[in-house]
């Protein structure tokens, strides 16, 4: 059934892209680009912000943080708008190009952030990862995975596997049942290294620590609570 009080041409629990600061810190809402090529929207503070500091969160959220975007539903595929300020009007226009904003990552990139990481590791944890690491392949991770045909893992250790979000821009520890579909979004800016830390503490204390998650997530999963 059609949800006719709803404007946007995406569902209100659609994965969207938004700035950190914008979803945990009420930063306005300046720039809004609606993609071309997936028909994604992206809402930052403006043209040029960087998207490593992405968050994912529902588009409903947005709409809830900041209503005035409600203004922007009907925005072609493939165009923009900006602000000055929250209060001050939009503007619109065709963006040259695709019009998509964020792009994933490719694998000589990847390769470059693992080896980073590798780089910053000391004896025990380089042993660690030479015994959990996998050759890089794409997980499915809906919906938050859909924009770039799933997250990169490069490591799994019993049901977890550490895997890349290029989304947040880190790598991540998340729960898994069939192999190729991550449980749980995780939005940590970690480096290689930094991860497979979390992997130690997880063997030696029995539950992920420092684990950061979507603002409003989608998925029921979650990690086991320490002990008490």
């Amino acid at each position: 059934m059609a949800d006719v009080d709803w404007p946007f041409d995406q569902p209100r629990n659609c994965a969207v892209i938004a700035l950190r600061s914008i979803v945990f810190q009420g930063a306005p809402i300046l720039h809004v680009a609606h993609d071309e090529d997936d028909h994604g929207w992206q809402f930052l503070s403006s043209e040029d912000a960087d998207v490593s500091q992405g968050a994912v969160v529902c588009l409903a959220e947005i709409v809830t943080l900041d209503p005035t975007v409600l203004e922007l539903a009907d925005l072609p595929p493939g165009w923009h708008a900006w602000r000055e300020s929250k209060s001050s009007p939009w503007k619109r226009e065709q963006r040259p190009g695709d019009g998509t904003m964020w792009t994933p990552i490719n694998l000589e990139s990847l390769y470059d952030r693992i080896n980073r990481g590798d780089a910053a590791m000391d004896t025990p944890t380089r042993r660690l990862w030479n015994a959990i690491r996998v050759e890089p392949q794409k997980w499915q991770l809906h919906p938050w995975g859909d924009m770039g045909g799933g997250f990169w893992v490069v490591g799994v250790i019993g049901r977890y596997a550490v895997w890349f979000n290029d989304i947040e821009d880190g790598f991540n520890l998340s729960r898994y049942e069939t192999a190729g579909v991550l449980l749980e979004y995780c939005c940590n800016q970690d480096e290689l290294n930094q991860a497979l830390c979390a992997v130690q503490h997880m063997i030696e204390d029995g539950y992920v620590q420092g684990r950061f998650g979507p603002p409003q997530p989608i998925s029921t999963n979650t990690f086991p609570s320490p002990p008490p």
